[in-house]
């Protein structure tokens, strides 16, 4: 199976996970399996049972039952994820065919081992869920990273284009088009962030601490930025990865502030909680979003690394600015005996994606007060995702002062 293929196969295997998973949440089923047979606790504390255990710290109430599904789905998924990683750690032909092949027997084992999970008392899901708030962090800072890296990336892109006089758009180019399209879709993405922000101050109230914080930083963060990308402080600072990490921590704030569980703050909380919109919403953006990262971040997993130097730089060298994935994939698709490969960190990073997956349709472990028909709810949610945009912008900061600060390293 050619790695186009395998990649987007895991990523099916990932949305249909998170698909099930929300949709058990939804329907408070906790598919505690061994309760019915009696060889488990229930997964709401009961006379007789011991409520000090560590699942009823975690969640105890009708709001979360559901929330034991999703972690025995995620559990699941992730653990083969792991075992596949530990398959492909070492370089070889049948590293290459594990990773592509077999899909029969991975789908058989992943529903074996679920189902093994039906029985495992909330206790062991428990320790996961905790374990699962320290990993899944990361994930937001490895997309972070790559959100910045895209921003360089693509202005690199763009500018070589230009040097090369490429068509645009299957019109001439006199060495200029592309930088009137950067400049466009730089004016676009500014103007829809600035929109965004009025938009957010008149629709999140700004008596709410939270809300006040999240808005003015994220606009202050965004200019400041900008206008040291455009100074003589930074190399390599462009006004297109300005304006794409802007658009991006704007997106970031609104989340924030949507994830706040305060009707009074959050117009949009008070009319999550009945409407049948809002669930049909929850479930497409969730599957769409999760698997869409979980493709993007796949598909760099796989393929051969490419010089961040070039993507900060503005100017890729000829060598770079080819795609070597797609030289060596077209033979690789055919060709009947696999070259030696490994994809351990590939298998790794989907690893991680269903750990995010099991926080982000969880509310990240906390329940709320009152059910709702939306994922990704809470304060630690709202937080988290305001802390993320902070994030992204200290470190697109550093990437443009980063030469001047350290004179003596090279960056390239």
């Amino acid at each position: 199976m050619p790695p186009f293929v395998a990649n987007f196969s895991y990523v099916i295997i990932i949305m249909f996970a998170a698909i099930i998973s929300l949709a058990l949440r939804y329907s408070g089923e906790d598919l505690n399996m061994g309760f019915l047979i009696g060889i488990s606790p229930p997964s709401i504390c009961a006379p007789g049972y011991d409520c000090d255990a560590i699942s009823y710290q975690i969640c105890n109430g009708e709001a979360c039952v559901g929330y034991w599904a999703v972690y025995r789905i995620s559990f699941a998924v992730a653990g083969f994820f792991f075992i596949m990683a530990l398959l492909t750690s070492c370089a070889s032909r049948f590293s290459t065919i594990a990773h592509r092949g077999y899909w029969f027997m991975k789908v058989l084992f992943i529903a074996g081992v679920l189902g093994g999970f039906l029985f495992t008392p909330n206790d062991v899901l428990a320790y996961y869920a905790w374990a699962a708030r320290f990993v899944a962090p990361l994930f937001l800072l490895y997309q972070c990273v790559l959100y910045i890296d895209f921003g360089y990336t693509v202005n690199a892109k763009l500018l070589q284009q230009d040097e090369d006089e490429a068509p645009f758009l299957c019109c001439g180019n006199d060495g200029m088009k592309y930088r009137w399209f950067m400049l466009l879709s730089s004016c676009t993405l500014f103007l829809g962030s600035i929109a965004g922000t009025v938009l957010m101050y008149h629709f999140f109230p700004s008596s709410c601490g939270f809300n006040a914080l999240a808005v003015t930083t994220t606009l202050l963060f965004g200019l400041f930025n900008t206008a040291i990308g455009l100074s003589p402080l930074s190399e390599h600072g462009s006004i297109l990865t300005s304006s794409i990490i802007f658009a991006y921590t704007t997106w970031l704030c609104f989340s924030a502030l949507s994830s706040f569980p305060s009707a009074s703050c959050n117009p949009s909380y008070a009319n999550a909680s009945e409407h049948l919109g809002w669930l049909i919403i929850s479930c497409v953006v969730a599957s769409i979003s999760i698997g869409y990262m979980a493709f993007k971040m796949g598909r760099r997993q796989s393929q051969p690394p490419t010089s961040m130097g070039v993507a900060m730089s503005g100017t890729p060298d000829e060598e770079s600015s080819r795609n070597p994935a797609d030289e060596i994939h077209v033979d690789v698709a055919n060709d009947p005996t696999p070259p030696s490969e490994r994809f351990v960190f590939y298998h790794l990073i989907m690893m991680i994606v269903c750990i995010y997956m099991s926080m982000l349709l969880t509310d990240w472990g906390v329940p709320n007060s009152r059910t709702t028909q939306r994922y990704n709810v809470g304060i630690v949610s709202a937080w988290l995702q305001l802390a993320t945009s902070w994030t992204c912008s200290i470190l697109y900061l550093w990437t443009l002062i980063a030469a001047r600060c350290c004179p003596d390293r090279d960056f390239g």
